[in-house]
């Protein structure tokens, strides 16, 4: 049974061979049939269908407009059975004639084929621009982007942790990388041969996704601070520019603009401008970025964290600072970091040591005070014993510290230059410093109180509700 099998599917092979014998050979040329004026390096080629019953001698090729009249188009060999053309503003007729010897007669014959291609001026449109927190932080036509500094990836090559914006060639979509999209119409049209100009500014680069070897790769195609011609027929850009997502990635803390338009291959000066976006970066520079456990750690306990938006800071070059241990506390640090009152660390607690009278007290070792000797957190922050001048304030942009609940306040911190306002520094239980977005904390803890007996207000007006 099986080899009948075997010679009924020869046989239909057979036929199928008689068939194909018998059919009539035609020459095809593929290639864009709509295209965008100015495409360069415009792959076309023939092909024959049907039985050519004979051997090729050579491909041949020409190029007129619709009238006729030569166009040199042509930028290779027409004596190949493929040819890449320079594009213009106009559409054209692209010829192919193949020649070849006729089997048994050995006859020199000939078979043409004409491709009429249509070539028109797309609209290149920005259809996405993202930005950060919603737009929260925009304001005066200016976007905002993150510096990417922070470790949430891994290093392609390795399994060390490093900051994502060193790493150039990411196997992951990085959750600072912000996707834009540049979409043209008409949609049928051909954009794959164009050339995009990139004018970057000295802290964002652009980057674009493609699959190599069956993995998904995110890679710079135009880096910082510099003007680049990006060919979009080349290699990994083919298909990968127009219509999906190009990525924005900040390298650096800055300000400036982002250009992008379509250029000429043959003139440096033509520059049609597809999108100017201004954009600032920002993030928490202050410290240093924590390592993997760290970053879990921190983040299972501040629901509040961005990423980007903290750091750590452990290497204080202030003397007082050099305690970095359990002798002290959030609160002692938030209303005196340099221990002035009593000249030592001291720690707070809720309840349990010193009195009105009596506030800071020594105890097994530690100089200890409590709200309760200031009769509530309220009056603790308020005291006027404390060298932080607190002033009456509804702004967060006046506050000097920050109480969030329990044992939990931060002091604003020297942290500008990251571009995030609203930076507080509170000092945690282990043996560093965390630097923070104290709004983000504070509307956190307001919606979601650790004590709901304890006033969760700006700490210079810690009145109760």
């Amino acid at each position: 049974m099986r080899h009948m099998k075997k010679l009924i599917y020869f046989l239909l092979l057979m036929v199928a061979t008689a068939f194909a014998s018998n059919e009539e050979k035609v020459l095809h040329i593929f290639g864009p049939s709509y295209i965008s004026e100015h495409s360069y390096n415009v792959r076309y080629y023939m092909a024959v269908s049907g039985n050519l019953n004979g051997n090729p001698i050579d491909h041949h090729w020409e190029c007129t407009d619709l009238n006729g009249n030569p166009l040199n188009y042509i930028q290779t060999s027409v004596w190949n059975y493929d040819v890449f053309l320079d594009i213009g503003d106009q559409p054209f007729i692209l010829n192919a004639r193949l020649r070849y010897t006729e089997h048994v007669t050995h006859e020199e014959k000939y078979i043409y084929a004409s491709y009429v291609v249509n070539v028109g001026e797309p609209l290149f449109t920005l259809t996405k621009v993202s930005t950060i927190r919603d737009g929260e932080w925009d304001q005066y036509g200016k976007k905002h982007i993150y510096f990417n500094l922070d470790g949430d990836g891994m290093a392609t090559d390795s399994n060390i942790e490093v900051q994502d914006f060193l790493v150039g060639d990411k196997t992951y979509l990085d959750d600072e990388l912000l996707p834009l999209t540049i979409s043209h119409t008409p949609s049928t049209m051909n954009v794959d041969y164009v050339l995009l100009r990139a004018i970057m500014p000295n802290h964002i680069r652009l980057c674009r996704s493609h699959l190599e070897y069956g993995i998904r790769h995110y890679k710079s195609i135009a880096a910082q601070g510099q003007t680049t011609d990006i060919y979009c027929g080349a290699n990994f850009n083919k298909g990968n520019i127009f219509d999906c997502n190009l990525y924005l990635e900040s390298v650096a803390i800055g300000s400036g603009h982002v250009r992008l338009g379509i250029g000429h291959k043959n003139d440096t000066n033509y520059f049609d401008c597809i999108a100017d976006i201004n954009y600032g970066s920002c993030a928490d520079i202050h410290g240093r970025q924590p390592n993997r456990n760290e970053r879990s750690s921190l983040k299972s306990s501040f629901q509040a964290l961005i990423d980007c938006e903290y750091s750590v800071v452990d290497d204080w070059t202030d003397e007082y600072m050099m305690y970095q241990n359990n002798n002290y506390n959030a609160p002692a640090y938030a209303v005196d970091p340099s221990w002035s009152v009593i000249g030592f660390p001291f720690k707070v607690f809720e309840s349990g040591y010193g009195t009105t009278a009596n506030p800071i007290v020594y105890s097994n070792g530690l100089y200890c005070t409590s709200y309760e000797a200031f009769e509530g957190a309220s009056e603790f922050y308020r005291s006027t014993i404390w060298p932080i001048n607190l002033y009456s304030s509804h702004f967060i942009g006046d506050s000097i510290v920050l109480f969030y609940g329990g044992l939990l306040a931060a002091r604003r911190s020297d942290s500008g230059n990251g571009n995030i306002g609203n930076m507080f520094i509170m000092k945690l239980e282990n043996s560093f410093f965390l630097n923070h977005n104290g709004k983000d904390f504070f509307d956190y803890y307001t919606e979601h109180p650790i004590n709901s007996y304890t006033p969760v207000k700006y700490a210079p007006i810690l009145e109760e509700e």
